[in-house]
């Protein structure tokens, strides 16, 4: 489906997440420090980062510059123990997708990693649409297997991608038909 990062140091709470979102089919990194977060981000290329605002060498607030700098487009989602206001409104400043406070926001983090996942894959497809002419005519080709009966597409990619691309053209096929 895609790449999701977790940098938090509570060894439950890391273990938690990285179940659940590799049973929702989620290629998981974790970490546990904000330097060995920033190694993955740069050798794993994730959509989106799951970071605690807390951590032993630093700040998830101070740090979601350099995250960006070398990941521009994956969406940070902070999680913090102990919500402050302030905190986060400097989150979402830094341009981070969104601040959650742990046992308050649980059932918003997969909403929300879905979401934003979909709009990464969604991302990609345009990017590539955009500059490949084999693409688009591979496009072309899935928009008119898109009007027939097919129960199959067939992409290079897989998961999410996959999918955000065969919705693409049906969406396209209904209002072009």
């Amino acid at each position: 489906m895609g790449k999701i990062l977790i940098i938090d140091d509570e060894k439950q709470m890391l273990a938690l997440l990285s179940r659940i979102l590799e049973l929702e089919g989620y290629e998981v990194y974790r970490t546990a420090t904000c330097k060995a977060g920033l190694r993955q981000l740069q050798v794993n290329t994730p959509e989106v980062v799951l970071r605690d605002v807390c951590l032993p060498d630093g700040n998830g607030i101070e740090l979601i510059d350099r995250m960006k700098n070398i990941s521009p487009s994956a969406e940070i989602i902070l999680l913090t123990a102990h919500g402050k206001i302030e905190d986060s409104v400097s989150a979402i400043k830094s341009s981070a997708v969104d601040y959650l406070v742990k046992g308050d926001d649980n059932n918003r983090i997969f909403s929300l990693i879905a979401k934003e996942m979909e709009k990464a894959s969604e991302a990609f497809i345009v990017k590539i649409i955009g500059k490949s002419p084999a693409i688009l005519e591979a496009v072309s080709l899935a928009q008119k297997v898109a009007k027939t009966d097919a129960s199959v597409l067939q992409t290079g990619e897989t998961g999410t991608r996959k999918y955000v691309f065969a919705r693409l053209i049906h969406n396209d096929s209904q209002r072009s038909g």
